[in-house]
């Protein structure tokens, strides 16, 4: 693996880890969530830069269906990032150098859709980018056998089905839709316990993106051979 790929692949773990611990606040507290949250949008910036060239690429070629939905998720991770550093900004009183007292509640619903809304966003984020994440890995691991990958897709499967039960137990869209403006959750589960159904969560997101891009390219393939196959066939003999 080349040394470039390393750091982006090093960068993504580190930035999924830093957002559990951000959506374990009841847990962290106010001033590690404060510094997880600088730390994380730094990352993000570094993130940014590192893959400047799909910026450049933005306004070339063209698009199909799968690029299309790279391109929204993408622009979308970011935004919710902006919106989760202005308000996090406001509600931290620019973090401790001024007082700020306006805009305190629009803030907190802010911090509350871009929070939630991007913990989604960049699980689908990463779910879209499964594909290239495994082959890395299977360049560094030996080749499971077919037991082996019948027992992962299973895990996965298990993961994804415990992910929609702590969604729907822990009312996830009522705050990704406002409808409570406050967070909160069975403590007596523990910290491991909310991020062990967090990483659950992350598994649907995961597993939606990629086995939709994975029905997308097929769609496209089967597209491709269909119109080889009539291109061909009106060619003079």
């Amino acid at each position: 693996m080349k040394p470039k790929m390393m750091i982006k692949l090093a960068i993504d773990i580190v930035m999924t880890v830093i957002m559990l611990l951000l959506m374990a606040y009841v847990f962290t507290g106010y001033r590690p969530h404060m510094w997880l949250g600088i730390s994380e949008f730094i990352l993000c910036i570094i993130h940014n830069i590192l893959n400047r060239k799909w910026y450049f690429a933005l306004f070339k070629g063209k698009y199909n269906l799968v690029r299309t939905v790279h391109t929204v998720v993408n622009i979308a991770v970011f935004s919710s990032m902006i919106g989760l550093m202005i308000s996090g900004i406001i509600l931290s009183n620019a973090f401790g150098l001024i007082r700020i007292h306006a805009g305190r509640a629009f803030a907190r619903q802010l911090h509350m859709l871009s929070s939630y809304w991007g913990f989604l966003l960049m699980s689908l984020h990463l779910g879209l980018h499964w594909r290239m994440i495994m082959g890395m890995l299977r360049k560094r691991l030996k080749p499971l056998s077919r037991a082996q990958i019948f027992l992962v897709r299973i895990a996965a499967c298990m993961i994804a089905l415990n992910g929609i039960y702590a969604f729907i137990d822990n009312e996830i869209i009522s705050y990704m839709l406002l409808a409570r403006e406050f967070a909160g959750f069975d403590m007596t589960k523990g910290m491991l316990g909310f991020i062990a159904e967090h990483i659950a969560m992350m598994g649907i997101y995961i597993f939606i993106a990629h086995y939709a891009t994975v029905l997308l390219r097929g769609i496209k393939r089967k597209e491709k051979q269909r119109n080889e196959h009539f291109g061909d066939q009106g060619k003079p003999a």
